[in-house]
């Protein structure tokens, strides 16, 4: 998907020619719930056919971190959430704090919110046979790990468990866990994970592991000794219902 999505505005710019929504009516409800909208939606040009026809839209935001957080962003998107309330019938939030946030961004740039309906995100892990990860070391099951599923990014806040291990690791540290970091690699990632890899009281208890099915997730949420996350901001981070599960 990351390879072909700078290529997407020019192909979609060949392909323009008659929309999909030129056939639609006002029976039509369009359901927009994620990259889609985000990506490569032209919202201008919806609303435009959204008058012309008369259909319904319902757009989906989950979390508004270049508003609330925008040191953790890479974009303003000041202009796509405006556009986005103004083109909505209906916004789906996943929490009611992506909901107080969106209400407080519609707020302080004088637009009306739309009606809003709260979907919470929803986990199947607890469902899955568990699968230990292949790339776990086997000296994990001796002490026990704590568990954070998360993409290494800035806003994550890997940081602060990387300072409290530091503290824990003394040169009697055999009964501090290991601490596991399930995720990909994000934006502002290169600092922490120069920190993993390099810091010499960190190689040996800090695990990294990238590209695991959701059995191996499910693996390490029901084995580990607790999860953590001390994430800046979300709208809802899933992790906290899958620990729950």
């Amino acid at each position: 998907f990351a390879s072909i999505r700078p290529d997407a505005p020019r192909h979609m710019a060949r392909r323009r020619g008659t929309c999909h929504s030129a056939d639609w009516s006002p029976t039509t409800t369009y359901i927009s719930l994620g990259l889609d909208g985000f990506d490569f939606n032209d919202l201008d040009h919806l609303l435009t056919r959204k008058r012309s026809n008369g259909f319904r839209v319902a757009m989906t935001v989950y979390d508004l971190i270049p508003f609330v957080a925008p040191q953790f962003s890479t974009q303003d998107l000041t202009r796509y959430f405006t556009a986005l309330l103004r083109v909505s019938d209906t916004v789906l939030v996943i929490s009611t704090q992506t909901h107080r946030d969106l209400a407080t961004f519609a707020a302080e740039h004088s637009i009306a919110v739309p009606a809003v309906e709260c979907i919470p995100l929803p986990s199947s892990l607890i469902a899955m046979s568990p699968v230990r990860p292949t790339t776990l070391p086997s000296d994990v099951d001796q002490i026990g790990f704590a568990l954070f599923v998360s993409t290494i990014t800035a806003r994550k806040n890997h940081h602060l468990l990387l300072d409290v291990w530091t503290r824990l690791l003394t040169d009697d540290d055999h009964q501090v866990p290991f601490l596991v970091f399930a995720g990909s690699r994000g934006s502002l990632s290169d600092e922490t994970m120069n920190r993993i890899q390099r810091d010499r009281r960190l190689a040996h208890r800090v695990i990294h592991l990238e590209g695991l099915a959701d059995a191996e997730i499910a693996w390490l949420y029901r084995e580990c000794a607790f999860t953590l996350y001390p994430s800046f901001y979300e709208g809802w981070g899933l992790p906290v219902t899958e620990s729950l599960d």
